[in-house]
């Protein structure tokens, strides 16, 4: 019986979350239709309910997400600030939980997971041959 309660909560918790988060996207689809990628909406309003530790702190460091480097300028540094970002989200999750937001949060945010090289634009014109 001890384990009654225990799954009485998480399914009552589950199917709540559930219900907010199509509450949330009902609401913010509807506000932001056409301005921005649903899909994108979608998982960050999921991260938003079902993870909001780890959605509190990519809030907080949105600069480390889109690799304006917080004012970092080393590349150590940067790097150092990057893997410091990863441990304080993964903090409180199971490993397959962390590795799935952090894959999550790789994808949305290409130049966090390293896939566009977080060098400045440079001037290139289209009108110029190849």
């Amino acid at each position: 019986m001890r384990l009654a309660i225990p799954i009485r909560h998480f399914f009552v918790t589950a199917v709540l979350s559930s219900i907010v988060y199509a509450n949330a996207i009902t609401f913010t689809l509807a506000i932001n239709k056409g301005e921005v990628n649903a899909i994108d909406l979608m998982l960050i309003e999921g991260i938003r309910i079902f993870y909001p530790r780890a959605y509190g702190i990519i809030k907080r460091n949105k600069d480390t997400l889109t690799a304006r480097n917080g004012g970092v300028v080393d590349e150590k540094e940067l790097q150092a600030h990057r893997a410091k970002f990863e441990e304080e989200v993964q903090k409180g999750l199971q490993s397959e939980e962390a590795k799935a937001l952090l894959t999550l949060l790789k994808s949305l945010f290409p130049r966090f997971g390293g896939i566009i090289l977080t060098l400045p634009p440079q001037n290139v014109s289209l009108s110029k041959p190849f």
